[in-house]
């Protein structure tokens, strides 16, 4: 994470995608055969959400691909360990003047008072980073009014555990 933060603090924009590598093995113990990490389990786990400009089209697969490949290009996901909940709604923004910027966009903070506003929906431990510095905290949702340039994202933990990471927001000074 120390790496993502500093290649994003210095200007690269490095998006995260979620994955998994799952490798299921059988164990016998006292006469009765386990699977230990199911694949049906396992690759329910981690999950990418896309935050789209437009549904996905049902009938034209190259205009949902265009959509898909968009997304992941221009960092407007976040990623989400389904084993301890989902996240269907944006869990991050940044409301400025009549705009509310969202992960993967660049607002300028010249523009006008800005801030970070997450909210999760339930019960986690949230960790607002700006260049990998937390600058905020709270339980369930936080808003933090922002300052300085950066790359601002979000982490969830739930029950101590890592829950959700958002790829960042970008401020930009002007």
């Amino acid at each position: 994470m120390r790496w993502w933060d500093s290649l994003n603090a210095a200007g690269k924009r490095v998006f995260a995608i979620g994955g998994l590598d799952a490798h299921a093995f059988r164990l016998t113990y006292s006469g009765t055969e386990y699977t230990v990490f199911p694949y049906v389990e396992m690759f329910g786990t981690v999950t990418n959400y896309l935050i789209l400009n437009e549904p996905l089209p049902q009938d034209d697969s190259r205009a949902a691909c265009a959509l898909v490949h968009r997304a992941l290009r221009t960092g407007r996901s976040y990623i989400v360990n389904r084993m301890y909940g989902t996240q269907p709604a944006i869990p991050l923004l940044a409301p400025q003047n009549y705009n509310e910027w969202t992960i993967g966009d660049s607002p300028i903070l010249a523009a006008g008072p800005l801030a970070m506003v997450a909210d999760v929906g339930g019960a986690a431990d949230l960790r607002l980073l700006c260049n990998g510095e937390i600058v905020a905290q709270g339980n369930g949702s936080l808003e933090r009014a922002v300052d300085r340039p950066g790359a601002y994202r979000l982490e969830a933990y739930r029950e101590g555990l890592p829950w959700l990471y958002t790829n960042p927001i970008y401020v930009r000074g002007a």
